[in-house]
């Protein structure tokens, strides 16, 4: 049983971000270069963890989302923002204000 999106979110930092994605997702294939280049880039300063909902279909109920990519930006346990598809200037505006955020 895997736990769900309020449990696991309480268990980590005041910073989170959740990619969820689908291994052989064309939009996800495309996204993910660019994801790994920023996740590294914000590693000091905000968690950011992968679900592949190839391997664990579960994750689409978890977390309560329809459709892959979907980055999930997290602040003391609130979502603050959600972006749906390979946009990378979003999430990029995100992952910025949420690093600025104390």
């Amino acid at each position: 049983m895997y736990p769900s999106f309020r449990q696991y979110n309480q268990s980590l930092g005041s910073k989170k971000v959740y990619y969820i994605k689908k291994t052989g997702c064309p939009p996800c294939e495309r996204l993910n270069p660019t994801m790994n280049k920023i996740m590294e880039s914000y590693k000091d300063l905000i968690d950011t963890t992968v679900f592949d909902t190839a391997y664990d279909p579960s994750v689409y109920e978890r977390f309560n989302v329809d459709a892959t990519p979907v980055v999930l930006f997290v602040y003391n346990k609130n979502v603050i923002g959600k972006v749906e598809g390979a946009n990378v200037k979003s999430i990029l505006y995100y992952y910025d204000y949420l690093a600025r955020l104390r």
